[in-house]
């Protein structure tokens, strides 16, 4: 069975499963969301299949950061990150 088949079996089975449609295989969050917020973001933003944001049934199969705008604001918010990685283990 092909990958892309198999992840909309996956799903199909999912959605069966609760009676209505709760799950999002793949949620891409805005790139620059700081990490402590994705929660928040989830609860407060995310719709959920069925239509209701803020879902208590609601559940994720992957959650990925969306693309960087430009290889530039990648490479700063990169630096940054490491840069605070090297301030932690001194």
């Amino acid at each position: 069975m092909k990958y892309r088949q198999r992840l909309i079996r996956l799903e199909t089975y999912q959605r069966q499963r609760n009676g209505r449609p709760h799950h999002l295989s793949v949620v891409q969050y805005p790139w620059d969301l700081p990490d402590g917020d994705r929660d928040r973001w989830l609860r407060e933003e995310l719709p959920c299949a069925c239509g209701v944001v803020g879902c208590s049934l609601l559940t994720v199969g992957a959650l990925l950061p969306a693309k960087a705008p430009s290889a530039e604001a990648w490479t700063e918010r990169a630096q940054a990150y490491y840069a605070q990685r090297r301030g932690s283990h001194a």
